[in-house]
């Protein structure tokens, strides 16, 4: 399974996104594809700020692209999730979503992909970042 940042997600929804034909190239080769419950909310913020209904662009969203979405449930089921994500936090010094990306992949013994340059650097480190990403920022 192939865990999705929040930038992958974004370029993939909106065609006039500069990456978004790298993240169609992504989506087009990695399969499944994932998402965290944070990383959804974080894609969700821009909708929520154009005042549309978000609820309607969630079921567009996951039906267009056929994601799953990981809830923390789901990722306490296969690790100590809580402990694991503190351990990945700790010892990357991610910002909190990308240690989530990043710690959700190692859960479900996944694969992350992404555009963000530090995180990509983080999923190199433990051996799990997808070889179609590359980060630009």
């Amino acid at each position: 399974m192939v865990v999705l940042d929040a930038c992958v997600l974004i370029a993939l929804a909106d065609p006039t996104h500069t990456h978004h034909e790298q993240a169609l190239d992504v989506a087009a080769t990695a399969h499944p594809l994932a998402v965290t419950t944070l990383t959804l909310g974080e894609y969700l913020v821009k909708p929520a700020q154009l005042g549309r209904d978000v609820n309607v662009e969630e079921k567009r969203l996951l039906a267009g692209l056929r994601l799953s979405v990981l809830t923390d449930s789901q990722l306490g089921r296969t690790s100590s999730w809580p402990a694991g994500l503190a351990h990945v936090r700790a010892k990357t010094g991610l910002k909190m979503p990308d240690a989530v990306v990043l710690a959700a992949a190692l859960a479900i013994n996944g694969q992350v992909t992404t555009f963000d340059k530090s995180l990509a650097i983080a999923a190199t480190t433990y051996g799990v970042l997808y070889p179609n990403s590359t980060p630009v920022s």
